[in-house]
């Protein structure tokens, strides 16, 4: 059974990284191609090429368009400008409430450090997610939901296009998670910090790690 489909604008998915510590634009494409194996409806923006002298523009245009967004929070990125102006827009460029606007930014801590510094910045009072498999799946959900509600889906086939959503995300979280750990494998140390410490941080984690029962 096909699924109706209206022939409306695509809802726009921006996704905000920053490069300041080299792993930004690595995990926006992780991110970007994530969200592509899923029909639902969705355009992704993600500026990965030189966008010509006319970037500051093509920028806010998509800003104003973009109906969710998903920042990847690392330690540089929770302070970038840039990033931060793009969540303001964001939040900004609907007629809601305050809540169906936060329910439509999804910031993902994205690093090794245990706790990215957030205070006195707009990330302290919007709920970071953590990277893992329950949390992506909550937004997946949403964009699944918004797709049902837009296209006016009978329940039959909202049925099936969960069925395949489920199949999809148990495949594309596992590729995105091998890759998000290959790109945090190259995260520096925090700056400041003395070795001896980072070593204990790193000790630290190795004996709260579950242990694995065959």
């Amino acid at each position: 059974m096909a699924d109706t489909l209206n022939t409306n604008e695509k809802d726009l998915l921006f996704v905000s990284w920053t490069n300041r510590d080299g792993l930004g634009k690595e995990l926006g494409e992780a991110f970007s191609n994530f969200f592509d194996y899923f029909d639902l409806g969705i355009e992704v923006f993600y500026s990965d090429k030189d966008l010509g002298s006319d970037w500051y523009h093509v920028l806010n245009d998509n800003l104003q368009r973009a109906k969710f967004g998903v920042f990847c929070i690392t330690p540089k990125a929770v302070n970038s400008e840039w990033v931060n102006y793009e969540l303001g827009s964001i939040l900004n460029n609907r007629v809601q409430t305050c809540d169906d606007v936060k329910k439509r930014v999804f910031p993902i801590q994205l690093s090794n450090t245990d706790r990215i510094n957030r205070d006195k910045t707009p990330f302290a009072h919007n709920n970071v997610k953590k990277f893992c498999a329950d949390e992506l799946k909550q937004l997946i959900d949403c964009l699944l939901k918004e797709y049902i509600l837009k296209n006016n889906i009978n329940a039959i086939v909202a049925l099936e296009k969960q069925n395949k959503v489920n199949k999809i995300f148990e495949l594309a979280f596992e590729k995105l998670q091998k890759q998000v750990e290959e790109i945090l494998a190259k995260e520096k140390p925090e700056e400041g910090l003395k070795p001896e410490i980072i070593e204990l941080r790193n000790q630290i984690k190795v004996v709260q790690t579950p242990i694995q029962t065959p």
